[in-house]
């Protein structure tokens, strides 16, 4: 899979996403830093300057992201934990719907 960030594309793996009620989320995916070394130096960077950031995949849009969590296994992989304030996608338009159907279920 694939992300892009700053209009610079990563190959990513293990992509996951945690949606918030909040429309917030929280993504993690992991660097291979055997095939992609050359990542390793823009997402320790992404994490100190500590500005927001908007990334996309052919899946979602997610906007105001910053590096929460680098977990680094030097060599072989990192981890990475974003947060986002929002995120944008066919199942954003989901969680409506469960939400408004159970807050409004007796009316």
């Amino acid at each position: 899979m694939w992300v892009e960030i700053d209009e610079e594309i990563f190959q990513v793996e293990n992509l996951s996403i945690q949606y918030t009620i909040t429309y917030s989320a929280t993504i993690t995916f992991e660097i291979n830093l055997k095939t992609h070394e050359h990542y390793y130096n823009f997402f320790v960077n992404k994490h100190e300057e500590a500005k927001t950031f908007t990334m996309h995949t052919n899946q979602f849009i997610s906007r105001m992201c910053l590096i929460k969590i680098l977990k680094i296994d030097f060599k072989n992989k990192i981890t990475v934990t974003i947060i986002c304030e929002s995120i944008e996608n066919d199942l954003s338009k989901l969680r409506d719907k469960t939400i408004n159907k159970i807050l409004y279920k007796d009316e």
